[in-house]
């Protein structure tokens, strides 16, 4: 699997969970949709469901999946009786977490009462009422259907708003990878767009391929300097073999005094301490 870019076969396994709860939230008329309904939930709808007492492993391992598509559903709204206000996500400017009103509503509220069901439209007064005016003003901007469907669901993180499993896998690992990172203390951007940017930067500059991959495992912390062999147990002498002094990947980069003058003739002719610099934080920063 390595050779298709999954390499953790458990976030690979709940992205593939997942998708068989896309197929099923998509094929409501399937077989095997039919017959998880009447057995899990006959009375709800498939994002209301839910584990059991006498839950099988199959629909215990579905639900793992479910926990993953919540992540990133969004709502058309259609007629809006089957989308919950408070609780799932339909706004396509803020697909990432679900709106939050200025007033007390049932979790239950469904979007079909902030219609005007006599001409089928939003009910403006009611909407700038119950939202902050930001919000307020995305729900007007949706367009509601004039023939009135149910409801459709996208997956807004994809190209072509479908499930597929492969940018899924790279969403849950990167959430996995920003709680480690949480974990053990390491600092983290809160502007994740400027984040991206410079990561961007950094596989944009002409150097050849492998010196970038350096570069970003400089930027993770991950050569295989003698602190970090150490860290891990593998044996090794933790003093730099030119000068004496602990080796740290700043030290074997940019402290050692037997780098530090190619780092001087390196400095004016490429742009390489500022790109080094946006990923390295103050304190880190020496010369």
């Amino acid at each position: 699997m390595g050779g298709l870019g999954f390499r953790d076969m458990r976030i690979f396994n709940q992205a593939m969970l997942g998708h068989q709860c896309w197929r099923l939230l998509t094929e409501s008329n399937s077989l095997c949709a039919k017959v998880l309904k009447g057995r899990y939930y006959p009375n709800c709808s498939f994002t209301d469901s839910g584990p059991t007492r006498s839950s099988s492993f199959t629909w215990r391992s579905l639900m793992h999946g479910k926990s993953l598509l919540d992540r990133g559903l969004l709502w058309w709204v259609g007629n809006g009786e089957e989308i919950r206000v408070t609780k799932d996500r339909w706004i396509p400017d803020a697909p990432c977490h679900p709106i939050l009103p200025i007033v007390q509503m049932s979790d239950d509220l469904k979007v079909s009462s902030l219609m005007d069901q006599s001409s089928k439209q939003w009910n403006e007064e009611l909407v700038w009422i119950c939202f902050r005016p930001a919000d307020a003003e995305c729900i007007l901007n949706i367009d509601l259907s004039h023939n009135q469907v149910l409801y459709c669901v996208s997956w807004p993180l994809t190209k072509t708003s479908t499930y597929t499993v492969k940018p899924v896998y790279i969403l849950a690992k990167s959430g996995e990878v920003h709680l480690k990172a949480s974990a053990t203390g390491k600092e983290e951007s809160s502007d994740q767009l400027c984040t991206a940017k410079e990561w961007k930067r950094l596989w944009s500059i002409k150097a050849p391929p492998k010196m970038k991959i350096v570069l970003w495992r400089f930027a993770h912390n991950c050569l295989p300097t003698r602190q970090q062999l150490r860290l891990r147990n593998i044996p090794a002498y933790d003093l730099c073999c030119h000068c004496g002094r602990y080796e740290s990947i700043e030290h074997a980069f940019l402290t050692c005094q037997y780098v530090a003058e190619v780092w001087r003739q390196l400095r004016r002719r490429c742009g390489f301490r500022k790109l080094l610099k946006s990923f390295i934080s103050p304190r880190q920063w020496i010369f």
